[in-house]
């Protein structure tokens, strides 16, 4: 009860004289640059590649073992599995062919690249035009309340005999300890 009536004064005494507004003033400032250019002139430098065409030929080499039955068997094998490789694509002046030939026993390969066209713009600019917009916008913050420090020194008061007892136990703590 002794302490609820603590409580209750420093909560009255407090809330009498801590009780404060307080203005702030806060600004806000927002700047927005916008710039304008005026292109008037434009250089374009074209460079051509040619197309290229490419022959690849890959030479399959006859199997050499010691036992003759086996390597013309083995190479006839190989033969009918490359015989399958058959690929050819095209798109525009793009294309690939990838073919077996069994006479020669060489897998051949042509590409064709079409030819291309680097183009480099360069653009000349005569005029530039920077604005700048500022806007500036104040409000007001008022706050009310009990200051921290009056409530802290209130649980302080509340609490001194057992602050008071910690201290005393943690100082012969100390002392056993040293």
């Amino acid at each position: 009860m002794k302490k609820l009536l603590y409580i209750t004064v420093i909560i009255l005494f407090g809330s009498c004289t801590a009780l404060k507004s307080v203005k702030k003033q806060k600004t806000s400032t927002s700047t927005s640059v916008r710039s304008e250019v005026a292109r008037y002139d434009s250089i374009v430098k074209v460079e051509r590649n040619k197309a290229i065409f490419d022959k690849m030929v890959f030479t399959i080499p006859k199997s050499n073992t010691a036992n003759k039955q086996n390597d013309s068997i083995l190479d006839a094998r190989l033969d009918e599995i490359l015989a399958t490789i058959n690929f050819q694509k095209k798109s525009g002046s793009n294309g690939y062919k990838i073919k077996y030939n069994p006479k020669r026993r060489e897998i051949e390969t042509n590409i064709t690249v079409g030819a291309t066209e680097d183009k480099n713009r360069q653009i000349n600019t005569e005029k530039e035009d920077s604005i700048t917009e500022t806007s500036t916008i104040n409000s007001f913050v008022k706050k009310t309340g009990i200051p921290l420090m009056w409530l802290i020194s209130g649980v302080v008061f509340l609490l001194r005999k057992e602050i008071y007892w910690l201290i005393k136990k943690g100082l012969s703590l100390l002392k056993i300890i040293v």
